[in-house]
């Protein structure tokens, strides 16, 4: 198991019950490849660099997981396949930078 930082930015405009359910179906795929979420981070809406799916704004998500290495390319293709999802990145790191989950 490694350390990974998962960055999820969803899109602005969902109501809160469809933000946080977009939430749980990402902490929930991480669980269903054997993996932990250990932190998470909410940043909120934040302006994006460039426009992206038609949005220059977007809400994002900072999570800490641990995971299984081999598990990376199929935890990135079904974040990919999440609707709400408008970018997505996972990075490997050495520890977490986040806040506690409460």
């Amino acid at each position: 198991m490694r350390k990974y930082e998962i960055m999820v930015i969803l899109k602005p405009l969902l109501p809160d019950d469809i933000r946080r359910s977009t939430m749980e179906k990402v902490e929930k795929t991480v669980k269903e490849f054997k993996g932990e979420v250990k932190k998470s981070e909410v940043w909120g809406k934040r302006h994006l660099a460039y426009e992206v799916g038609g949005h220059s704004d977007g809400y994002y998500v900072l999570w800490g997981v641990e995971l299984d290495p081999k598990k990376v390319d199929a935890l990135n293709k079904e974040l990919s396949l999440v609707s709400d999802v408008l970018r997505h990145i996972v990075l490997q790191v050495e520890q977490f930078d986040l806040k506690e989950i409460k």
